[in-house]
C-alpha cells in the first residue's frame, strides 16, 4: 500500500506541476531609456529590424520558484548589458510582417543565487510566427507606434532551472514596444527611429508550451488508471 500511495502521490504532483507550469511566465523588461537602440522598416516586402534595444531585468510571474509577482523589484534578476535584436519575416501591406526570421536576448546576470550567470550569452532565441506595428498617435511632426509579436523561442537552461522550470524546453513568447518616429503619415510607410524618433518602454513575455488540455487530461488519468491496476493487483496477490 506504501507503494501505491507514493504512486498516487506522485501522479497528482505531476497533474499539479503542469498546472503551475501553465501559468508560468517570464517577463523581460524593456525600458523608457534605450540609448543607441534602433527599430527600423524600410518598406515593401522588407522585414521589422530591432538593434540594440535594452532589456534590464527579467521577471518569474507565477513561476514554481523565485517569483515576482509579490515583488516587483528582485535585484537578483537585474540583467547586465541586455540586449534585444530582432529580424521578423517578410513585410505585407499595412505593416504587416511574416513569420520566420530571429530573436534574440543576450546578457549576463551576476546576481542570480547559486546559479550566476558571469558571461554575456542568449538569455533568449526564437523564430517569428507574425509580427505588426499600430499607429497610437500622430501628431504634427512624429508618431507614436506600438511594435507588437508572436514567436516560438527557447530559454537558456540556468534560468529556466533558477525559475522552477528546467524541464520546460519549448516556448512562446511575444513583445510589445513602443516608439516614436518622425514624419510618418500612412500606415505602411517606411519608417526609422534613428533620424529624431526613439525606442520607449515596452516588455518581452515568454511562457512554457503545454499540450493540449485533453491530452493533459488523459495523460493524467492514463496514470491514475494504471496505479489503480497495479493496486488491485498488489491486494490480489496478498489475498491469495
Amino acid at each position: 500500500m506504501r507503494k501505491l500511495s507514493t504512486g498516487l502521490a506522485l501522479g497528482f504532483a505531476l497533474l499539479l506541476a503542469t498546472t503551475a507550469k501553465a501559468d508560468s511566465l517570464l517577463d523581460f523588461t524593456v525600458p523608457a531609456v534605450n540609448t543607441g537602440a534602433s527599430v527600423k522598416y524600410t518598406g515593401g516586402t522588407h522585414a521589422l529590424i530591432g538593434t540594440n534595444i535594452s532589456i534590464t531585468q527579467v521577471q518569474g510571474l507565477g513561476t514554481p520558484w523565485h517569483a515576482s509577482d509579490a515583488a516587483p523589484f528582485d535585484p537578483a534578476t537585474i540583467i547586465n548589458n541586455g540586449h534585444l535584436n530582432f529580424t521578423t519575416g517578410a513585410g505585407s501591406p499595412g505593416w504587416n510582417f511574416g513569420g520566420g526570421g530571429s530573436i534574440t536576448i543576450t546578457g549576463w546576470i551576476p546576481g542570480l543565487v547559486g546559479s550566476a550567470i558571469n558571461n554575456n550569452v542568449v538569455l533568449m532565441s526564437g523564430t517569428f510566427q507574425s509580427a505588426a506595428v499600430t499607429k497610437l498617435l500622430a501628431k504634427k511632426s512624429t508618431t507614436l507606434l506600438l511594435a507588437g509579436s508572436a514567436f516560438y523561442n527557447s530559454i537558456n537552461p540556468v534560468l529556466r532551472t533558477y525559475f522552477g522550470l528546467a524541464g520546460a524546453i519549448d516556448w512562446s513568447g511575444s513583445f510589445n514596444i513602443q516608439i516614436q518616429v518622425p514624419g510618418v503619415k500612412n500606415v505602411g510607410n517606411a519608417f526609422s527611429t534613428d533620424a529624431g524618433g526613439r525606442v520607449l518602454s515596452g516588455d518581452v513575455v515568454t511562457g512554457p508550451v503545454l499540450p493540449e488540455p485533453g491530452t493533459i487530461v488523459m495523460a493524467g488519468l492514463g496514470g491514475l488508471l494504471c496505479l489503480g491496476v497495479y493496486g488491485r493487483r498488489m491486494l490480489a496477490r496478498r489475498a491469495s
